[in-house]
């Protein structure tokens, strides 16, 4: 993630955080998906931030919380179809 820290490329920083948290699987994971859905929410990226919902929801049921995991799942589902995302879209994040 340093490695585009300084980028202006806000969408590709983001996305690379996502991928980086997803292979971390630590206490930090979650701190590190729950900033990114914020920036991510601030600059409109619907696409980013449904990508972090789904990772933060892998990482929720990973560490045990299985209820969250599931009401943020459901709710990540129930928007991407809302917004027209391919169900493809949705399976890739599980």
């Amino acid at each position: 993630a340093a490695l585009l820290a300084d980028n202006q490329d806000l969408p590709a920083r983001l996305g690379v955080e996502i991928r980086t948290a997803r292979f971390l699987k630590s206490a930090e994971t979650e701190t590190r998906l729950r900033e990114v859905l914020e920036q991510a929410t601030k600059a409109g990226l619907t696409e980013i931030r449904l990508e972090a919902a789904l990772a933060l929801a892998s990482a929720e049921a990973g560490r045990g919380q299985a209820a969250e995991s599931r009401a943020r799942l459901a709710a990540t589902e129930e928007e991407a179809r809302s917004r027209g995302y391919a169900l493809g879209f949705l399976k890739a994040g599980r």
